[in-house]
């Protein structure tokens, strides 16, 4: 009776309502079964992924917080622990290296630097590694490797050619390299020019330009100088050439026009005596006038006045322009300056005979001069004499040519009092005019080697008193 009571109870409760309700055919449930896990396992993976991520940021973040508050042990630290947790994380092994450079532990930091660049070898996304290994194999002097490691980043892909990073790291290499040439106990002015010259290439700014340029304008000069005492000039104007990109001054133009001078190649040398002309005609009016002339008389001896006349025409043009001064204009030199004298011991007197040649140093002749002498003791003028040397009939031809030269000799026209010479001494001082007219101006004849002529002591002084 209870169990078949039991059983009554069963059917009339709400058990029977329920199985018909979640009741699965047991194929059913397998495929359900099937499908939970995959889900569980997913979600377990995302949480555990998403850890990952979450830790490796938390973790490069606490690390570079730690390099800017000046604490690199602690980012060490922090950096290793990283490293040992996510080893192929390219991100925290260029960390480590940089954290590794800040406590001076190189050797690790190359190690970590090396990790990074194989990290990034099959998919070159940036050039971060490359750029702080090669920072530090610069500062060992390393710079062959430096720059392999750098051109290795630089060629990974045509987006890496824009890096500024990595450009900036170039312009650094071939700078140091170049500093290390100059700064050799021989300096390798070619070898630094060429370093400086390629670091040139990758500036993308004027403040990275402007200190390298100075360097290599500096170093052209030197190079530029070694080339030419070795009189070879195309080198030497290819060196200058490229230092006028960055120094385009009058000075730097001139030196390409001498050294085509020296090359003889006068056509070309007047061309850039032209262009240094243009940015400054103070500096150069005089040398551009004078090779004009030069280029004057080689078309007059060919026979081509036609043509001299252009030039001749030219260097006036330019000397009326700028108004040169007539001694720079005409230069002269006083040379074999001698001075002698004639005592008169019952006047207590002298008479001084001063013998000099005086020299058209210039490339114009020179169709009026006049010379003058002074008679000097100390600073005090006792005497002088002038004779005029040249004019139209009878010019100074110009230097190195016959009738270039005049020997003057002059005595002046009363005798000198012996109590006025200071010390026993006189000497001379001599001077040119090249015009004759009542506002004619004397200058004086500034040669070191012939300006100033010492008498000797006048003997006999005290005797004749």
């Amino acid at each position: 009776m209870f169990r078949q009571g039991s059983r009554r109870r069963y059917r009339r409760g709400l058990w029977p309502v329920i199985s018909r309700i979640f009741y699965i055919h047991p194929q059913k449930q397998y495929m359900l079964i099937v499908i939970s896990a995959i889900i569980m396992a997913a979600a377990v993976f995302m949480g555990l992924f998403r850890f990952r991520t979450a830790d490796q940021g938390d973790m490069l973040l606490r690390g570079n917080w730690y390099i800017k508050q000046g604490k690199a042990a602690l980012a060490v630290k922090e950096f290793e622990q990283l490293t040992r947790r996510h080893r192929d994380n390219y991100e925290a092994h260029l960390a480590l290296g940089k954290a590794y450079m800040e406590v001076d532990e190189e050797e690790k930091a190359a190690k970590e630097f090396r990790i990074a660049s194989r990290l990034r070898a099959k998919n070159p996304k940036e050039s971060g590694a490359h750029v702080a290994l090669s920072r530090m194999m610069i500062a060992q002097g390393n710079y062959q490797d430096a720059e392999r490691q750098l051109f290795q980043a630089y060629k990974a892909r045509e987006q890496n050619k824009k890096d500024p990073e990595l450009l900036m790291a170039m312009v650094d290499l071939y700078e140091d390299w170049g500093d290390y040439y100059m700064e050799k106990d021989a300096p390798d002015y070619e070898k630094a020019f060429l370093k400086y010259s390629a670091g040139l290439r990758y500036v993308r700014t004027y403040n990275q330009q402007k200190p390298l340029q100075e360097k290599l304008v500096r170093t052209a000069d030197h190079l530029s100088g070694q080339y030419d005492n070795n009189k070879d000039y195309n080198k030497a104007i290819a060196v200058l050439k490229r230092a006028l990109q960055y120094d385009p001054s009058a000075d730097n133009h001139i030196k390409v026009a001498e050294m085509y001078e020296k090359k003889e190649d006068l056509d070309k040398a007047i061309d850039w005596y032209r262009k240094a002309y243009e940015l400054d005609p103070r500096i150069i009016s005089l040398k551009l006038s004078n090779m004009l002339m030069k280029k004057g008389r080689e078309l007059n001896e060919a026979h081509l006045a036609k043509e001299a006349e252009k030039y001749f025409a030219e260097a006036k043009r330019i000397n009326e322009t700028v108004k040169l001064p007539h001694d720079t204009l005409y230069p002269v030199k006083a040379v074999n300056v001698k001075l002698d004298y004639k005592v008169n011991a019952d006047a207590f007197s002298l008479v001084p005979t001063v013998v000099y040649d005086i020299k058209n140093d210039g490339s114009y002749p020179i169709n009026f001069m006049a010379t003058r002498v002074y008679f000097m003791t100390g600073n005090d003028k006792l005497a002088d004499a002038n004779k005029v040397i040249a004019n139209s009939n009878d010019p100074l031809a110009p230097r190195g040519e016959p009738k270039g030269a005049r020997r003057v000799e002059l005595t002046p026209a009363s005798a000198i009092p012996l109590e006025d010479l200071e010390k026993g001494q006189l000497r001379v001082q001599i001077f040119v005019s090249y015009t004759r007219d009542e506002n004619t101006k004397w200058y004086e004849v500034k040669n070191a080697e012939t300006v100033v002529a010492e008498a000797k002591q006048m003997e006999g002084k005290a005797e004749s008193r």
